[in-house]
């Protein structure tokens, strides 16, 4: 009977769930170790399943923020997949060659056969590679978790500066607004008061200035408005972003900055 072609399609079914496995595992780690920095549990967070997918590409190849920490990132997965390679390399070695010596020994007892470990037939090779892998993918994604989140913790963070504007009375955190002039009395806020100083007075949509504020998204119950970019803006430049409530009262709101005011 001759023999049957290789199943090309179930192989590649079967290799693309292993990838697939692999990618999210890495994803679940990082958003764990991450979020923990800050004591957030990730289960407490209703995150889409399928994002997990694309955090991998962080773990692998940095922010693509910054040039050199993508290339000091690169190097380390280059780096780690070798040595890797290398220990799982050296694992199946000793586990044949100590299968073959144990073998021997057995064949001068009379009651005992013993056979060395057959790796076509054993699952031994497929379980060192997968725990090896596994290993290697967690402590990256620990790594880069640590990492970032090191970074947004510090006075070098990525996140948006906030400012919350609240009625009074409703947090027990914030200062009071109503001695500020132009500001409408009844409101606390939490944050940088220079951006929203900056701001009052200033929400009119104006066509013919840099004051046009447009919608971004409307997503969950929330407005997300921007303010556009004057014409001269900059490369870095980036938007005043904030989020406004849509329930009746529209007495709360969010304002993100990509920097504090220097005022």
């Amino acid at each position: 009977m001759a023999d049957r072609p290789p199943n090309i399609l179930g192989k590649f079914a079967g290799v693309a769930t292993l990838f697939g496995a692999a990618l999210f595992f890495t994803g679940w780690i990082y958003r764990w170790y991450y979020f923990n920095f800050f004591q957030v549990e990730i289960t407490t967070l209703d995150l889409p399943p399928e994002s997990f997918f694309f955090v991998p590409l962080q773990v692998f190849f940095g922010s693509f923020t910054d040039l050199g920490t993508t290339i000091v990132q690169i190097f380390k997965v280059f780096v780690g997949a070798i040595v890797t390679f290398i220990v799982i390399k050296f694992l199946l070695a000793f586990v044949y060659v100590s299968s073959a010596i144990f073998a021997n020994i057995c064949k001068n007892w009379k009651k005992h056969r013993c056979q060395p470990i057959d790796f076509r037939h054993s699952l031994w090779d497929e379980l060192i590679i997968v725990v090896g892998i596994v290993i290697f993918l967690f402590f990256i994604a620990r790594d880069r978790a640590m990492a970032d989140a090191y970074r947004d913790a510090s006075s070098r963070s990525n996140l948006s500066v906030v400012t919350l504007v609240v009625p009074e009375n409703t947090l027990g955190l914030g200062r009071q607004l109503t001695n500020d002039t132009n500001s409408p009395s009844g409101f606390q806020i939490i944050g940088d008061r220079d951006r929203y100083r900056e701001l009052l007075g200033k929400e009119i949509n104006d066509p013919n200035s840099d004051r046009t504020w447009r919608l971004l998204i409307d997503r969950g119950g929330y407005f997300y408005l921007f303010k556009t970019l004057p014409d001269n803006a900059e490369k870095d430049d980036r938007p005043v972003l904030i989020v406004v409530e849509g329930n009746i009262e529209g007495d709360r709101l969010w304002i993100l900055s990509p920097q504090p005011t220097s005022n």
